[in-house]
Formats: C-alpha cells, sequence, structure tokens
C-alpha cells in the first residue's frame, strides 16, 4: 500500500498542485459527520487516484503566472468547525 499511495501522491506535484491543494483536497474528502474511518489507506488511495489538472494561474483572479494555485476536485463543502475549547481551571 505504501508504494502505491507514494505512486498517487508524487502525480499530483507532477501535474503541477502544490501540496496545500492536496492536503486540501483529501481534507474535503474526509466524513464531516464525524463517521470513523475504518480503512484510512483505502480513503487516501480513492481520494489521491484521480488527480484533475491544474488551473491555469493567469486565468484566476487574484493570481499571478509566477504562482502556482491549485484547486481541489469535486464539490466544495464546508469544513469541520473546529472542537469546542475547554475553559482552563485557574486555582484561586
Amino acid at each position: 500500500m505504501q508504494d502505491e499511495l507514494a505512486r498517487l501522491v508524487s502525480a499530483w506535484p507532477a501535474a503541477d498542485h502544490t501540496p496545500a491543494a492536496v492536503h486540501l483536497h483529501v481534507l474535503r474528502g474526509l466524513p464531516d459527520d464525524g463517521a470513523p474511518v475504518h480503512r484510512p489507506g483505502g480513503l487516501l488511495r480513492y481520494l489521491l487516484r484521480d488527480v484533475p489538472p491544474a488551473p491555469d494561474p493567469g486565468s484566476m483572479p487574484g493570481t499571478t503566472a509566477s504562482r502556482s494555485v491549485s484547486e481541489p476536485s469535486g464539490p466544495l463543502r464546508p469544513l469541520r468547525p473546529p472542537p469546542p475549547v475547554q475553559p482552563t481551571h485557574r486555582p484561586p
């Protein structure tokens, strides 16, 4: 599995995707209902198998040709909200 995942991951930079774009793509593919992931390697393999073409940096507003920007494939979903912060107890 390790060799297969390494091959899948290496295809993304070869298609001009940044590491941050790959990370965001994987995060957006995680279950957002808190469901446990029983086979994380299989989920990662599924998420990384289809590499979308990187968008043309000059065609996106607010970008320059020297900066590579990549969008994740698939529909955009809101990210899970962060867990609530527990107040720390301070002795009087």
